[in-house]
């Protein structure tokens, strides 16, 4: 079978469990009371259930399915260390879910991400298996630190409706190209059901959406594509390649810095350290999203100009792994820089001109 066709087979498998699962779980998250409301932080314009996690981890898990048939995803091959990394996305998961049901510390959260990327890290190397390598201390610390933080630069996104889904599509079909550059079946294979989840769960997550991501969506999301990049750079043999495949998460993972850095660098009297590393995880309107909203007023606008950069520097990307052209790895950074700065200036510039502004915002 091609890649093409198994990429569609996988995908249309994912997505058609993901549409499906879409309206039953937006009743379930009415009947469980799992409900996000507008305030001044969010713009939706009216209550809006959070249990979208549910069909797009159904979604995955039929692309799974679907890729183990076409004999693409051989389970069999690595049982124990499939089974380690499947136990840290449930992890996740559950974590989240039970975050949009009924509340989660900051802490909880963030001790399961950080046990979740304990797990997958140590889940071994095998080029054949969706399993990350070994490393050394420094390597580990460095590994858990990329999946902790792509875990959260994806939540971080899910602040506009379909914004963090489409630019999970996006990276996931970027990913499933350097997977088939590097004759990674399994690594395939979970790229192309992220990408046909959340393609499947889009149309309801779209302006004016009729379910959100939750915690339980964008986290599992977020953090699967993360071992997915991580563990396609490091199988790589081409320093292009695996650079390639971590710059497809730079739109994310530099608007998530700037954000906890900004965060971290607040000044408050009396506030201990404990408290700030708590403020980098409380919400805000800090990120990429608030300040596209405030420069330019029209919500698909802005999802559409987010993605269009994703989009960019995931061609660039791509293209520097298959054509070994550095010149353009520099310049999938470059846009992603640009893009990036661009849209907060131009917020910062419309904030500063509106009247009664907080500039703490």
């Amino acid at each position: 079978m091609s890649q093409v066709l198994a990429f569609g087979v996988v995908m249309a498998a994912a997505a058609a469990v993901s549409a499906t699962v879409a309206p039953v779980a937006a009743r379930l998250g009415w009947r469980w009371r799992a409900i996000d409301h507008p305030d001044c932080r969010k713009r939706h314009d009216g209550p809006v259930p959070r249990t979208g996690g549910l069909a797009v981890a159904s979604g995955l898990l039929a692309g799974l399915l679907a890729g183990a048939v076409l004999g693409l995803f051989p389970v069999a091959d690595h049982g124990p260390r499939t089974a380690v990394l499947g136990a840290a996305t449930a992890l996740i998961f559950t974590v989240g879910l039970v975050d949009d049901l009924r509340g989660c510390s900051v802490g909880v959260k963030l001790a399961a991400q950080i046990v979740a990327a304990l797990l997958a890290v140590g889940a071994g190397a095998s080029a054949a298996s969706f399993a990350l390598p070994p490393f050394g201390f420094a390597g580990h610390a460095a590994a858990v630190l990329w999946l902790v933080g792509v875990t959260n630069a994806v939540n971080f996104m899910d602040g506009l409706d379909g914004l963090a889904g489409g630019m999970a599509a996006i990276v996931a079909a970027s990913l499933a190209v350097l997977a088939s550059l590097l004759g990674a079946p399994a690594l395939f294979v979970v790229a192309a059901a992220v990408c046909g989840a959340c393609l499947g769960f889009l149309p309801f997550n779209w302006h004016p959406a009729r379910i959100f991501l939750g915690d339980s969506g964008s986290q599992t999301v977020g953090f699967v594509l993360a071992c997915l990049a991580l563990t396609a750079s490091f199988q790589s043999g081409a320093v292009l390649a695996a650079l390639a495949a971590l710059l497809v998460l730079g739109v994310p993972a530099i608007d998530a810095l700037i954000v906890v850095l900004t965060r971290l660098g607040e000044r408050a009297p009396g506030r201990s350290v404990q408290k700030r590393l708590a403020r980098m995880f409380q919400a805000d309107r800090l990120h990429l999203h608030h300040h596209g909203l405030d420069a330019f007023h029209r919500h698909r606008f802005v999802v559409l100009l987010v993605c269009a950069a994703v989009v960019c520097s995931c061609l660039l990307a791509t293209g520097a792994a298959l054509r070994g052209n550095p010149n353009l790895a520099a310049a999938a950074l470059g846009v992603e820089v640009a893009a990036v700065a661009a849209i907060r200036l131009a917020g910062l510039r419309a904030r500063a001109l509106r009247p009664g502004n907080t500039s703490d915002l």
